[in-house]
């Protein structure tokens, strides 16, 4: 297990000697396993590791259990452990609870590699919901981006577990005699991800691949590089034909009608995210729709999304706020 840690680590270069590490631990068996390999290689890599924990405070005492056993685990190995405790007033989406979580958790994250100074946010993915994650945007009509899944390294979060399952880091739990806490909500189907581990994937692994899982993650990789190439040439793209200013984005349109379709789609994720930080929620389906009005719409046609506003006008796509557009 160690080993195969640590060749992720190299390969993908995500830690470095001396670094300064932010651990989200939970208290399960992903993020303990987690946190135990960074401690077995905090010596050999001078790693300043401190521990993030938020109790949602969702599940009553087995919430507060959590976060217990997580200070816990930080004062034996005498590390910094920060919480954040009883988030349920800032939950205002009860509708998509997932989203909700993920949100409070990973800027909690930030807040304290910003406030540490720290080099990177260690969060505790491993192949398993590697698998997951690829699926669920399959569902919900993402383009490869989604479909190539998660990155080793993005911005300032390393997935070190990335290439392990969670069998072997029950296995390693087991070797090691390492407790952990188990998360009941962990079981309940009324989430999507937890009803793609428990039903969708058993189901593929019986009833059509039982290697469905390793099959998943090496079309995934091609993805990614086929993804990076596209990626690569829109940026290059996007440069020589955008104008743009703080209010607005100019793309002539025949120009752009004139690109292989996969870059056009590209190029509407890069004035997208000149905007706006947070694209997820844009399917791929609502990018084509979107081609289909700039293509065959007179001018003045437009479609707006998630607060913009892309505009056919005098021979140019013009994108720009809602609030600016005309």
């Amino acid at each position: 297990m160690l080993e195969k840690f640590l060749k992720t680590i190299e390969e993908n270069k995500l830690i470095k000697k001396g670094d300064k590490i932010v651990v989200g631990v939970s208290g399960g068996p992903d993020s303990v396993c987690l946190l135990h390999l960074l401690h077995e290689i905090k010596d050999d890599f001078s790693l300043e590791l401190i521990i993030a924990h938020v109790n949602y405070g969702t599940r009553g005492e087995d919430s507060d259990g959590d976060e217990e056993y997580v200070r816990m685990l930080s004062q034996k190995m005498e590390l910094h452990c920060k919480v954040l405790k009883d988030t349920r007033y800032k939950i205002q989406d009860t509708k998509n609870l997932e989203e909700a979580y993920r949100n409070i958790r990973y800027s909690f994250f930030e807040n304290i590699f910003r406030e540490e100074k720290a080099d990177s946010v260690a969060v505790a993915h491993t192949l398993d919901d590697q698998v997951e994650t690829i699926l669920m945007f399959f569902i919900r009509g993402s383009g490869l981006r989604g479909l190539s899944g998660m990155e080793y390294k993005k911005d300032n979060v390393i997935r070190p577990l990335l290439d392990i399952s969670k069998k072997e880091v029950l296995a390693y739990l087991k070797e090691k005699k390492l407790e952990y806490r188990t998360d009941i909500t962990n079981e309940d189907i009324k989430f999507t991800r937890n009803k793609i581990r428990h039903k969708l994937i058993p189901y593929l692994e019986k009833e059509f691949n039982p290697s469905i899982k390793s099959t998943l993650v090496k079309n995934a990789e091609v993805i990614g590089d086929d993804y990076d190439f596209i990626s690569k040439s829109a940026r290059d793209i996007y440069t020589k034909l955008a104008q743009k200013d703080k209010e607005a984005v100019k793309i002539n349109i025949g120009e752009f009608f004139d690109l292989n379709r996969a870059v056009q789609r590209e190029l509407v994720r890069l004035i997208l995210k000149y905007f706006i930080k947070d694209i997820r929620g844009i399917s791929v389906l609502d990018v084509n729709e979107l081609l289909r009005v700039l293509k065959e719409g007179r001018s003045g046609s437009f479609r707006d999304i998630k607060g913009l506003r892309f505009l056919k006008k005098d021979g140019n796509i013009v994108i720009s706020l809602i609030k600016n557009a005309n």
